[in-house]
């Protein structure tokens, strides 16, 4: 009995002894790839996965772009989505034109030391993504996902709401049609270079806003000297002399990062392509609001094309802030906006 006693103390002392001193390492993964996924990457063995794993190497996000579900995009950091989302599957043919453009056009502008602090663990390539029980809501982005952002394109196909002519009687290519004569090598005309500019904006101004969100990129110093956010603004293009009109106040035209468009609310908001004139004593009262819009202006138009928008003489104010913008984005962050507006390479 003796010896059972000893036999049965001297285990359990084991056990305490090992339970404290044993500490478990906690693993911290180099990179997206070594934490458990729930795709394969790559998800093939063609010449578009080399390029997205040698897209992976630099940037820590896992790019996917046929092996997601609706239940992916549904996933929401609280409770469950239940939207409807619909969406075209990816082709042998279309593949390739997605993915040549997401390197060449979007992640080639990204900054690796910004962007790796923001980007999320997967990034969605989409064809035709819509959203709504009769699909009657299509976004140009998202980055705000669970764990993933989604970049989507369209097409002109009938009863897609894309196929609806754009606001002022404007009218532009679709995307797909514009994305597939650029792989191709073919000419473009200056309306589908304007989709291509649109594409190209919408993708990198993805982690330009998240990095702005997350105190990343912070507004130059002085951008916010000499201008009133609290009279109430007008909007005329004619009275150009009254003082309270937005320009004459230092404020540029709203060029909306997304496309937005429900057929049932009659609400079209065309990404990076038409320009909105609105703005509210709330919106600019929003943190970095008035920031953003002028980076989104600044990779709207070359600063030629800006100074016909606002020329100099007449609207100094603006020039003065859209010069501080540029010249910070390029100096602090080595983000080079009117170089991104003309697509050209660094």
């Amino acid at each position: 009995m003796k010896y059972i006693i000893i036999f049965i103390f001297t285990v359990i002392l084991a056990v305490i002894v090992t339970s404290c001193g044993y500490v478990e390492e906690d693993i911290v993964p180099s990179n997206q790839l070594d934490i458990i996924s729930r795709f394969d990457f790559p998800e093939g063995d063609n010449p578009w996965d080399t390029k997205l794993i040698e897209l992976n190497k630099t940037f820590e996000v896992i790019p996917i772009y046929k092996s997601y579900t609706e239940a992916d995009f549904n996933k929401k950091w609280t409770g469950l989505s239940g939207t409807i989302y619909t969406f075209n599957e990816m082709s042998d043919e279309m593949a390739p034109v997605y993915i040549d453009f997401l390197v060449d056009e979007i992640f080639y502008y990204y900054n690796p030391e910004i962007a790796n602090k923001v980007l999320p663990m997967y990034f969605y390539i989409v064809d035709n993504f819509r959203q709504g029980a009769q699909a009657e809501q299509i976004m140009a982005y998202h980055n705000s996902g669970f764990d993933f952002w989604y970049i989507a394109y369209y097409s002109n196909q009938p009863n897609f709401p894309h196929s609806l002519s754009y606001p002022g009687g404007l009218e532009y290519p679709s995307d797909v049609e514009t994305l597939v004569k650029w792989h191709s090598g073919s000419e473009l005309s200056e309306d589908e270079q304007e989709v291509i500019r649109a594409c190209r904006n919408a993708g990198i101004y993805m982690y330009i806003e998240k990095s702005i969100d997350r105190e990343l990129i912070e507004e130059p110093a002085g951008f916010k000297n000499g201008v009133d956010y609290t009279t109430k603004i007008t909007y005329s293009d004619n009275d150009l002399t009254d003082p309270d009109n937005f320009m004459n106040r230092g404020f540029v035209h709203r060029v909306e990062p997304r496309t937005i468009i429900r057929q049932d609310l009659n609400i079209y908001l065309w990404h990076f392509r038409t320009l909105r004139k609105q703005y509210s004593l709330y919106s600019l009262a929003v943190p970095n609001f008035d920031f953003k819009c002028y980076i989104r202006m600044g990779m709207r138009f070359t600063k030629d094309e800006f100074e016909v928008q606002y020329p100099p003489a007449t609207y100094p104010l603006i020039n003065q802030r859209y010069s501080l913008v540029v010249n910070h984005m390029k100096d602090a962050y080595g983000i080079d906006l009117p170089k991104i507006a003309e697509g050209i390479k660094y």
